[in-house]
């Protein structure tokens, strides 16, 4: 890295030019890159699920909530039964 006031070499961890003594600055800032008309990232439409699809997620939930009713009815009979 240069000194932007004398040119002089410095390091990258250096807060002052050690020949001027002046603050060195750092520039963040991203470099302007010409705009296309193309677009650089593909515009993909959103994925529309099958009927088989939506059938098969809502066979979880039906399947789900069979095994917590059991659980449930199982826990009602023992609490029942041993009390």
């Amino acid at each position: 890295m240069r000194c932007s006031n004398c040119g002089h070499e410095v390091s990258e961890d250096s807060l002052h030019c050690p020949n001027c003594g002046k603050e060195l600055t750092f520039d963040f800032s991203l470099p302007r890159i010409p705009a296309s008309d193309t677009p650089a990232v593909a515009v993909h439409e959103p994925k529309k699920h099958s009927v088989s699809d939506r059938a098969a997620y809502f066979k979880g939930f039906q399947m789900a909530n069979t095994l917590l009713g059991l659980v449930v009815l199982i826990a009602v009979a023992c609490f029942l039964i041993f009390t």
